[in-house]
């Protein structure tokens, strides 16, 4: 939610932002980690293929193309000013209405208002505020 409300606050404030996603759990340790916080790190840099990360990430071809779709997404971001994804849909800016977020798995797609039921576990409305 904290993700939601900084990216609600940079479109309020006229600034550009996109939401993604990363939904693939530790595949050797889905019960234990499952798709924690920063577990995106591995596949972005690629260093999910290093032999201390491997047992965490393993490496088959789902994680392949997740690290490619993602890296190729950060990399257009730093260098273009915006992400794209070569996948699919236009991953459009963030808007508090719409809500557009790229949900990376497999596979990945894009996705209106992901999880809303979960800003009431926050005590936030799963409306957007209005001014």
């Amino acid at each position: 939610l904290p993700a939601v409300e900084l990216a609600e606050a940079q479109a309020a404030g006229g600034g550009g932002a996109w939401a993604y996603r990363f939904d693939l759990p530790a595949p050797r340790l889905p019960r234990l980690v499952g798709s924690c916080h920063g577990i995106d790190l591995g596949p972005v840099f690629g260093t999910y293929r290093h032999p201390l990360l491997r047992p965490l990430y393993g490496d088959g071809p789902r994680i392949r193309r997740l690290s490619e779709e993602l890296a190729a997404a950060w990399t257009q971001f730093a260098t273009g000013g915006g992400p794209s994804w070569s996948a699919g849909p236009a991953w459009s800016r963030w808007d508090p209405l719409a809500r557009t977020t790229l949900v990376f798995d497999a596979p990945c797609r894009i996705v209106a208002g992901p999880r809303l039921e979960h800003r009431a576990i926050w005590g936030r409305p799963s409306a957007p505020r209005t001014r």
